[in-house]
């Protein structure tokens, strides 16, 4: 029996402080303007962000973004800067000669669904992208460019 209490005992401790620096960081983390942000999509690899205030954009970072198909901030990593080259060779994307991924022709769904077009990307916009095969992205014209005004928060990735 008193195993039992002293196990019990331990596991009530452990939570207490478990709580407590649960509530220490999360004013911690209020007060800074930092945020832990969760991810629901299986698009990118990661599940938890910490995001900050976005400043300066930079290839290969990962972004929350608004986006007018969705509700929620969308998480994705840009990949693609004005003056960068896209291009499209058998089925697979190319931004200044480095492949991203295919392209698909349809959604999981069944949906058609177009390329982006190919050219250069204008001022003011960047190409987000995700690494799953079925992310909808910039990859697509019906994803779109992003306008840089539509990025709202750098992600830094937990976990």
């Amino acid at each position: 029996m008193k195993r039992i209490k002293d196990f019990w005992l331990k596991i009530s401790f452990i939570a207490i402080a478990m709580l407590g620096f649960y509530v220490a960081i999360d004013s911690f983390i209020e007060e800074s303007g930092i945020r832990i942000r969760h991810n629901v999509s299986d698009s990118l690899p990661f599940s938890f962000f910490l995001s900050t205030k976005l400043s300066d954009i930079e290839p290969k970072m990962y972004v929350a973004l608004e986006h007018p198909k969705s509700s929620l901030l969308i998480a994705k990593q840009v990949i693609g800067l004005p003056g960068d080259i896209l291009k499209i060779r058998n089925h697979t994307l190319y931004i200044n000669g480095i492949s991203y991924g295919s392209i698909r022709e349809k959604t999981r769904s069944g949906y058609p669904i177009e390329p982006i077009n190919e050219g250069v990307i204008s001022e003011g916009y960047v190409f987000v992208y995700a690494p799953h095969p079925d992310s909808y992205d910039s990859r697509y014209a019906e994803f779109g460019l992003i306008s840089v005004s539509q990025l709202k928060e750098k992600l830094w990735p937990l976990f």
